[in-house]
């Protein structure tokens, strides 16, 4: 099951992952679309996997608290 909040997961850490959404689950699909997968990957496989197991991580830095507590700072003074 290609839950959003999985991909969007794996994509902060930089976990590779093959996200194939399940055949007609509008919402799976939608968000499979969106990071280049579509329920055909699975037919590809024997191919897919062994280029994730030889990607690197790559986690993504966000400064996501600190925007926000400037952004609060900037309000309150």
């Amino acid at each position: 099951m290609q839950e959003k909040s999985t991909i969007d997961e794996s994509r902060h850490y930089g976990t590779p992952g093959i996200f194939i959404p399940i055949k007609g689950h509008f919402e799976q699909e939608e968000n499979a679309r969106d990071v280049g997968y579509s329920y055909e990957d699975i037919f590809r496989l024997e191919k897919l996997i062994p280029e994730k197991m030889n990607e690197k991580r790559s986690p993504l830095h966000f400064q996501g608290s600190k925007v926000a507590a400037d952004l609060i700072r900037k309000f309150l003074c």
